[in-house]
């Protein structure tokens, strides 16, 4: 019973390590597109002068940055929770930022990215990570 639990809670962190993934993917385009706008746009009057469509596509990729952020983040705290592992006030602070803001800046964006990298690096994690990228490749090559 403690295996199983321990090749459960190993792909949960696999699972976890590729939301963070996915969320770095999301965060780089997300920065691309307002490079984007901000040289087409360069002043906060050019902005305002945007066309709704334009608008429509920043805000839904703020949308999905926000996503994200919220999948990672209770995705973390399960992990957290489980391990014992101390809370991570620094993490908290930058999701409470992100979600209680509709304007994502992007160095709170940045930090908050750069600590869920950091999160992925401690040795507790890396090890359940490693058995659950095991554990995974074990699930698939039986399916064959």
């Amino acid at each position: 019973m403690e295996k199983d639990q321990e090749a459960v809670s190993s792909s949960y962190i696999f699972v976890f390590y590729k939301e963070v993934q996915a969320l770095t993917d999301v965060y780089a385009d997300y920065l691309n597109l307002l490079l984007e706008f901000e040289n087409k746009y360069p002043s906060e009057e050019a902005m305002a002068e945007a066309n709704p469509q334009e608008k429509g596509v920043i805000s839904q990729w703020v949308q999905l940055v926000r996503k994200c952020c919220h999948k990672t983040y209770i995705q973390y705290k399960a992990i957290e929770g489980y391990l014992k592992l101390p809370e991570n006030i620094e993490l908290d602070k930058y999701y409470t930022e992100i979600s209680n803001n509709y304007i994502i800046k992007k160095e709170k964006l940045r930090k908050f990215v750069q600590l869920m990298h950091k999160i992925l690096m401690d040795n507790v994690i890396q090890d359940m990570l490693s058995k659950g990228a095991e554990f995974m490749k074990d699930i698939y090559s039986n399916d064959k």
